[in-house]
């Protein structure tokens, strides 16, 4: 003990002696007490604590596949640290990556490192562990927490602020999930309204994935259903029951003739008698057109001002619901052509 008391003495005794030009631009006490520091260390005077993070975060708390995570800690240790690391989770696994130092020392400083994210599920905490060795090998750790709060998106399709999110890529809105999918609405809970819902008819396809849609056509509603051995079909909802094997109008096809040939049912407003109605301007081949039963939009058309004007002027037809009634027209004066609504359904036998 007494040898390790004299050199500390001489060693205080050579600090005194060093000319202040030797430190110029710097603290004279910062190489004399470090080097002192390490000293007392070496000696066994003064205690070895473990290396400490003071602090450390990563730039944000929630990530998308693909995004950057940078991660920084703040480190300290009296002796010297080694190495700093960060164990970052992902699903079903685990990366490493090394930080390195940007600011300070090895005795007081900032490291950092970066990590791309991969392969995460949405809705899910994942982890980050910071560890920190020193050169006599104690170790300290820190974890963090963050999140992907929508797998399958990118940032610029996302805008998410607590149980509300918005997909401003495809127009879809999450109340109560962030994961919305192809939905242009998906709630997750009971929906109630104090005023009414319309329900459109942009409903085509029937299939197991749209099993339950229901929509209107402008005269009934029907609701895509699946017959338990793997076939679906639209069925309305305010015709008569459907009997699948039941004739239509003129008894030369089923109901589900109608169906399989990608029609739907319809009742017509006379004694619940029933045609195929189908998605298109003419009947599908074997099928014959029933009166004017049609469902038009209307059609705008230029034709001329008056009669021998250079001017032209726009004539937009009118339209119908479905209905026994022809396509409405406009134009057609002054030897001008005359222009139709578009018929979008048409009833057929």
């Amino acid at each position: 003990m007494k040898t390790k008391i004299a050199i500390l003495m001489v060693c205080l005794l050579i600090a005194g002696t060093v000319p202040v030009s030797a430190y110029s631009g710097q603290s004279i006490s910062d190489p004399i007490l470090n080097g002192l520091n390490d000293l007392l260390l070496f000696l066994g005077l003064t205690p070895d604590s473990h290396p400490e993070i003071t602090n450390a975060f990563s730039d944000k708390t929630k990530y998308l596949p693909g995004d950057k995570m940078l991660i920084t800690a703040a480190v300290e240790d009296d002796r010297s640290v080694k190495s700093v690391s960060a164990e970052v989770e992902f699903e079903n696994g685990k990366d490493s990556i090394n930080l390195i130092l940007i600011t300070g020392d090895n005795k007081r400083g900032t490291w950092q490192g970066a990590w791309t994210v991969h392969d995460t599920v949405g809705e899910k905490t994942y982890t980050t562990r910071i560890v920190v060795s020193d050169t006599k090998g104690q170790f300290a750790e820190k974890t963090l927490e963050w999140i992907d709060p929508n797998p399958g998106h990118a940032w610029n399709q996302m805008d998410c602020d607590n149980n509300l999110c918005v997909d401003t890529i495809n127009g879809g809105v999450g109340i109560g999930t962030m994961t919305i999918g192809t939905s242009k609405l998906k709630v997750a809970g009971m929906i109630e309204t104090t005023t009414e819902i319309k329900i459109g008819d942009s409903a085509n396809t029937c299939d197991a994935g749209s099993a339950g849609i229901i929509k209107y056509n402008g005269w009934d509603f029907q609701a895509c259903k699946g017959d338990g051995s793997g076939n679906y079909n639209w069925y309305s909802l305010t015709s008569p029951s459907y009997d699948p094997t039941g004739p239509l109008y003129g008894g030369l096809h089923s109901q589900d003739d109608c169906t399989n040939a990608g029609g739907s049912v319809q009742a017509l407003p006379e004694g619940g008698v029933r045609v195929c109605m189908f998605n298109s301007t003419i009947c599908s081949p074997g099928w014959t057109p029933l009166a004017s039963w049609t469902v038009t939009t209307p059609k705008t058309g230029y034709c001329a001002c008056y009669y021998g004007s250079r001017l032209s002027c726009p004539c937009t037809t009118g339209s119908h619901a479905w209905a026994n009634l022809p396509p409405e027209s406009c134009c057609g004066r002054y030897y001008d052509p005359v222009f139709y609504a578009t018929i979008t359904y048409i009833g057929c036998y």
